[in-house]
């Protein structure tokens, strides 16, 4: 909620000397939600592999 009132606000007050401005801060942004995605990516191949080594040797002496 606080982004979404930030980003109207700057739209508002949008001007050609501020554009480097809001750009600076949209790569920002973007960067920070890759990191997260990345994170929470690696967080999920470790437990699938976790998982999968936890069920592999009761699947082998079946």
């Amino acid at each position: 909620m606080k982004k979404s009132k930030a980003f109207q606000a700057l739209f508002v007050s949008m001007d050609i000397a501020r554009k480097p401005e809001f750009e600076n801060w949209e790569d920002k942004v973007s960067l920070k939600q890759s990191v997260v995605y990345e994170l929470l990516y690696l967080q999920g191949l470790k437990d699938g592999m976790q998982l999968a080594n936890a069920f592999a040797p009761s699947v082998l002496s079946d």
